[in-house]
């Protein structure tokens, strides 16, 4: 189930794209990668957090 707050991001980012904001406008004005924005509209929920694995240092 998705939290509040994430289902709270996903609902403004559809309102937004029915009311004709392209999806770069929505990533501009809700500070999200467009690709993160192109997920929510493809698929109702925003994409699973992938885990960040650090580069060796030399």
């Amino acid at each position: 189930m998705m939290r509040d707050d994430t289902k709270a991001i996903v609902d403004d980012i559809v309102k937004m794209h029915r009311n004709g904001d392209s999806v770069a406008a929505i990533a501009v004005k809700l500070h999200l990668p467009e690709p993160t924005v192109q997920h929510a509209l493809d698929h109702g929920r925003l994409p699973e957090p992938q885990p960040q694995w650090s580069t060796p240092q030399a």
